[in-house]
């Protein structure tokens, strides 16, 4: 039919191939233009601060590096180390002594502060449920109650159990 069939069909191929290219390198422009851009004209500098907030907009976690960050198999290790350091702790003690004098405790992530107060209570940690609770709503704590294990002894005050609980972790 046609003697340059081959170039035809070459041709055809090219001018797919650049209308390709070409959309492509539109789309690349759009998201360019949407990164926002300071008054020079230079992209804003992504600091750690940045990286959290956006992060915590899709309630996601940003951990430093030097962060340690246990996983379940890790944390279920280290309860069960603490656990049977408190029982040989309280099996070389005299038969006419009372139990343990510290207590262990997990907090979990996201744990409401009710939820918190009922597990100290009854751990004896604290003696009093509705002052600890009073205290951390009034005091504003309940955003500022952090996960992780804690020792406490038993009756310990209300201001120490507090100051252990909104502690930024140790390193």
């Amino acid at each position: 039919m046609f003697k340059n069939r081959s170039f035809l069909k070459g041709l055809g191929s090219g001018f797919i191939a650049g209308a390709l290219l070409l959309q492509i390198m539109i789309m690349v422009r759009e998201v360019d233009n949407r990164v926002p851009q300071t008054e020079q004209g230079t992209r804003p500098e992504v600091t750690a601060e940045v990286i959290k907030q956006r992060a915590a907009e899709f309630n996601l976690k940003v951990y430093d590096k030097n962060e340690k960050v246990y996983d379940q198999k890790q944390l279920d290790d280290t309860v069960a180390k603490a656990v049977a350091a408190a029982k040989a702790e309280g099996a070389g003690a005299p038969a006419g002594t009372q139990g343990p004098k510290q207590v262990t405790v997990y907090i979990l992530e996201g744990m409401p502060a009710t939820n918190v107060v009922d597990l100290l209570y009854k751990s004896g940690i604290i003696v009093d449920r509705q002052a600890l609770e009073t205290t951390i709503i009034e005091g504003q704590y309940t955003s500022k109650l952090r996960a992780g294990l804690y020792t406490f002894n038993l009756n310990e005050k209300i201001e120490d159990v507090i100051a252990k609980l909104t502690a930024p972790p140790r390193h």
